[in-house]
């Protein structure tokens, strides 16, 4: 789907990555994968950022805080690099216009290896803005595209930002230099105005249209990045916590990333949103609980406690019982399931979880993973886990090709951290279900070791 290549990053050095429909991050504690999950959260939450807030975040802290060993001296770059899904991305938005036809073509039949954008983004101890982070975009067919983002402000309150672009095409052979290009700051991304360097091109005869559409392919790479971002989701199921009864929340008469079990009270009950699709997203929820084993069936009423509260029953003859008054490991995957859900209803997200085995029994774990893609296909995962049965379910998946998995769907990361960095080997299943190559001593083996131990 994407990749990104962190460098100088906390443990994380010349690390790449590439994502897939479920993308596995496992291995040692403290080893380097919460901070790959806080870099990519950092990244979505950055585009809502102004430029002068973006050297001091919550998440990283200072440039010292997180710069590889401390080094100040060091620079902190990362690449996103896209292939076959931009090049589809670029031709839906442009494809049907008349005069992007014969371009849109063009780099549809691009060979595999023309395919790949690479945007690189790199700053040091002095960035104070976002204006000093260097951007460079390339593509190995079309060509080498530079921006500088200048730190003095406009004169003119219409000119708004301005920035410099330096462009080298690899296909004609020509260098293009086109100064105080317009553009909307989303944290590191430059979105420029397509209409500003059409105007800029047109004005020197030596350029034409084809320039043009070659540094438009570039820059609508950050659109594209953007919307990425955007729909990335995060759910950390020790931060959601069982109450009695929930308050009702100020976001309403809409659908939103849920983060808790607050937040699926609140759309569940929420009068003001459509009724069809709360009681479609209910009834969902309640199916894929049941496919899970882990509840029967989840209601919102009054509570004479609160606003809202959320019920409970654990099996078909069950009782209806306070949602804090079961097990907290079942209430603990409820907002998971309920945003995979949300997800498949919106045409598919990028959703981050983290460590969803917690207070769960191994035969759930398993089953987790299995429920988690059949009810939310269209999504994409990345979660962070420690669990060997929810790997060994993945195994059996590819096998069985359960829920269409293949094993180009999946990826795993295996992180160590013998010294103070993080050795990071890939891993695949291939269609037997087996896992190539094998994870380093200590993780399937443990329990065999122990057992040894006995006798």
């Amino acid at each position: 789907m994407f990749g990104i290549k962190i460098n100088n990053f906390r443990s994380l050095n010349n690390q790449k990555f590439d994502f897939t429909k479920v993308s596995i991050l496992i291995g040692e504690n403290s080893s380097g994968k919460s901070s790959l999950l806080k870099f990519l959260l950092f990244l979505k939450r950055s585009t809502k950022l102004n430029s002068t807030s973006f050297r001091y975040t919550s998440e990283l802290g200072k440039f010292d805080d997180f710069v590889y060993f401390h080094n100040e001296e060091l620079n902190v770059s990362f690449d996103l690099s896209y292939g076959e899904n931009y090049i589809n991305f670029f031709n839906s938005e442009l494809g049907s216009k008349e005069d992007w036809k014969i371009f849109c073509a063009e780099a549809l039949s691009l060979k595999e290896n023309q395919r790949m954008v690479n945007l690189n983004f790199s700053f040091n101890k002095d960035i104070q803005t976002t204006n000093d982070v260097s951007t460079t975009i390339e593509n190995p067919y079309y060509g080498k595209l530079i921006i500088s983002r200048s730190s003095k402000e406009s004169d003119s309150v219409i000119q708004g930002n301005l920035c410099d672009l330096s462009y080298k095409s690899f296909k004609q052979n020509k260098e293009v230099k086109l100064d105080s290009v317009s553009y909307n700051q989303h944290g590191f991304l430059t979105i420029t105005i397509g209409s500003d360097i059409k105007n800029k091109i047109e004005k020197n005869p030596d350029w034409d249209n084809t320039i043009f559409n070659e540094i438009a392919f570039l820059l609508i790479s950050q659109n594209y990045t953007l919307e990425i971002l955007n729909s990335i989701s995060y759910i950390n199921p020790i931060a959601s916590t069982p109450e009695r009864a929930y308050d009702e929340n100020e976001i309403q008469g809409r659908l939103y990333k849920v983060k808790d079990i607050k937040d699926v009270v609140n759309i569940l009950s929420d009068q003001s949103f459509d009724l069809k699709v709360r009681k479609g997203l209910l009834n969902n929820l309640n199916k894929a609980l049941r496919l899970y084993g882990i509840l029967h069936e989840v209601k919102t009423k009054s509570s004479e406690f609160g606003p809202k509260e959320l019920q409970v029953k654990v099996n078909k003859d069950g009782v209806w019982s306070n949602i804090k008054d079961v097990g907290y490991g079942s209430s603990l995957q409820i907002p998971i399931l309920f945003q995979a859900l949300i997800g498949n209803l919106t045409g598919g997200e990028i959703i981050i979880i983290e460590q969803p085995e917690v207070h769960i029994h191994p035969l759930l774990q398993a089953k987790f993973i299995e429920t988690l893609l059949k009810v939310g296909d269209k999504n994409t995962y990345i979660i962070e886990t420690h669990s060997t049965d929810l790997i060994r379910k993945l195994q059996v998946m590819v096998k069985k090709e359960t829920a269409d998995l293949t094993s180009k769907d999946i990826s795993i990361y295996y992180f160590k951290k013998p010294k103070n960095i993080s050795e990071i080997t890939f891993h695949e299943i291939n269609e037997n279900g087996k896992l190539i190559p094998k994870f380093p001593s200590g993780f399937y083996d443990s329990s065999v070791n122990l057992v040894k131990e006995l006798f």
